[in-house]
């Protein structure tokens, strides 16, 4: 049985424990909310200028981006994978890990070759470890990324793809949903999806129709494809950072928990011994007169 000095040093442990935990809580908390405005706001942002983008692209006349061009025979697909920088997040890290590992073997069973984008040291650290052929420049990005970063990759991606040097590129993520809830997503953002051309049997596109434009669709649309793509890698990112502090928060929120509940058992335990050990010294000076 531990000593009383024992007891009181591992309360002292937890209890200073219990007071990262609640730190590290408010921290993601507080991140979260930030993440959370910026969310909101530009999903709005990137949604309403791809729906505007689809609009152009299915209007008739205008040619198709090499982006949305398939290449007749695939060798190589790129799979960005979004991960953090630090840890205590719960099961963020793992999850995107497993989906990155299942996405490769999936590949790999199809004859491809892999080209790895990590974009965080965990996920940069499990691709080194499972020997992928990763890129180590984008490994320390996180909280701080900026749109122009982001936009910076996209170009690069849209770059390779355009020019025959990969076939595909998925983006591996974890999807926010709520507070609670997040999922490990793989989209395809190349090549691009785009929806079939309005026909000219009175089923053309209502808004198209209604669209006077200057100088053509096809250039607005040229000029738009990139910004669209920029937006898109930004706004998967901001759900992404958004879901590693929730994780965050969660875990927190957990290990607060159960450093309360060991609080209550050790400090009950302390009590207990220590009023033992004051009965045995009233029982030894009653036995003393």
């Amino acid at each position: 049985m531990p000593s009383l000095k024992e007891i009181k040093t591992r309360i002292a442990s937890v209890s200073s424990t219990l007071k990262i935990t609640q730190a590290m809580k408010l921290v993601a908390s507080s991140k979260l909310r930030k993440v959370q405005s910026r969310m909101t706001g530009f999903e709005q942002y990137s949604r309403h200028l791809s729906a505007v983008l689809d609009t152009l692209l299915r209007t008739e006349g205008v040619p198709r981006t090499p982006l949305a061009e398939q290449h007749p025979d695939s060798k190589t697909v790129t799979l960005v994978a979004f991960g953090s920088n630090s840890s205590l997040c719960g099961s963020y890290n793992s999850n995107v890990c497993r989906l990155l590992k299942k996405s490769v073997a999936e590949a790999e069973s199809n004859g491809l070759k892999v080209k790895v984008y990590a974009l965080g040291e965990k996920i940069y650290k499990f691709a080194l470890r499972e020997g992928y052929d990763v890129d180590a420049r984008y490994r320390h990005w996180g909280d701080g990324t900026t749109y122009d970063q982001m936009g910076s990759l996209a170009f690069s991606l849209m770059e390779d793809y355009c020019g025959m040097k990969t076939d595909s590129v998925h983006l591996l993520y974890t999807r926010f949903i709520s507070n609670g809830t997040q999922i490990c997503t793989d989209e395809e953002c190349m090549p691009l999806t785009v929806s079939a051309p309005a026909s000219s049997d009175g089923a053309a596109d209502t808004v198209a129709a209604d669209l006077i434009l200057e100088p053509s669709a096809s250039e607005i649309a040229a000029d738009l494809i990139p910004y669209d793509m920029c937006a898109r890698f930004y706004r998967i990112f901001l759900s992404s950072s958004a879901s590693e502090h929730a994780c965050r928060m969660i875990a927190m929120q957990t290990a607060t928990d159960n450093a309360t509940e060991l609080l209550r058992e050790i400090s009950l335990q302390y009590n207990k011994q220590r009023q033992a050990a004051i009965t045995a010294e009233l029982t030894d000076i009653s036995n003393a007169q």
